[in-house]
């Protein structure tokens, strides 16, 4: 039987941190499907409510993204780290088992999005934030109970409107960060895929590595097995890895957090798009 694992990440800098946090919030946005069932129904009161709500959450994550891209400008960030990963590939295609054909395809892909995102200047979603009904909305956000019909009406009526309407208003919005997102999601792949899978026993509950020098690591991906109860407390630098691993006693609420007395066993892999490292397409 196939063991299943819970992968945790820690970011060894604020560039990769700021890429999982956007990744975090797109599957948010994605994951937040409007409910059919009220097309179907649209006078049923619960499926009426069901679909509200979901259209609810998914405005919340389309707006976390915009919030997102308004406070940072991430557009050079991207470019950056694409043009890194476009000289990375360039560099790679005389390794061994590397199949040229995907690799291309790769490159091609960078080559459009550096296109994109450098086809213009400013922040990434600004003609969003002139729609007056969505600041209304983002100036209620994380006012507890702030987005309810006495206080914004407008949005509403908005959630009452068919899944079509909506649909149409979150695709027209989704293209003004489609590149973003395609860039994030390209970038972790390939970090993530960088990594070698060290499976590690340890007792006491603590490991520690010191790294190499030659070796810049961006990001640290911990995976517990999901039927242990425990939880990793990560924290790196770029010369050394800690990892304490904490006893997940959800069920006992009140008592101290603590560090497990337990042998733990646990995968390990420590991310690094560099020179030193090759990536096996087939």
């Amino acid at each position: 039987m196939n063991t299943t694992f819970i992968w945790y990440e820690q970011p060894l800098n604020e560039r990769q941190r700021l890429f999982l946090r956007l990744e975090y919030l797109f599957k948010q946005f994605k994951l937040s499907t409007i409910n059919n069932q009220y097309q179907e129904n649209p006078i049923n009161e619960y499926y009426r409510e069901q679909h509200a709500f979901y259209a609810q959450q998914k405005m919340i994550a389309f707006l976390e993204i915009l919030g997102f891209c308004e406070r940072l400008d991430i557009r050079q960030d991207l470019l950056k780290e694409l043009e890194y990963l476009q000289q990375y590939l360039n560099k790679i295609h005389t390794y061994p088992g590397v199949c040229h054909n995907t690799l291309q395809q790769h490159v091609n892909t960078i080559d459009g999005l550096i296109d994109e995102l450098g086809s213009s200047s400013g922040k990434i979603g600004l003609s969003l934030l002139k729609i007056d009904w969505l600041n209304q909305i983002r100036q209620r956000l994380y006012v507890p109970g702030g987005l309810a019909s006495c206080d914004i009406p407008t949005f509403y009526h908005w959630l009452q409107l068919d899944i079509d309407t909506q649909n149409e208003f979150f695709n027209s919005g989704y293209e003004e960060f489609k590149a973003v997102s395609d860039t994030v999601s390209i970038i972790l792949t390939f970090i993530r895929e960088s990594g070698q899978i060290e499976s590690l026993d340890i007792g006491g509950g603590f490991y520690q590595r010191n790294f190499e020098n030659h070796i810049k690591h961006q990001l640290v991906r911990v995976g517990i097995a999901h039927n242990d109860a425990l939880v990793p407390e990560i924290s790196a630098s770029k010369h050394r890895l800690n990892i304490r691993f904490i006893d997940s006693e959800f069920k006992n609420y009140g008592k101290q957090v603590k560090q497990t007395e337990q042998d733990v066993c646990f995968k390990l892999m420590c991310c690094s798009l560099g020179l030193n490292h090759s990536y096996q397409y087939s």
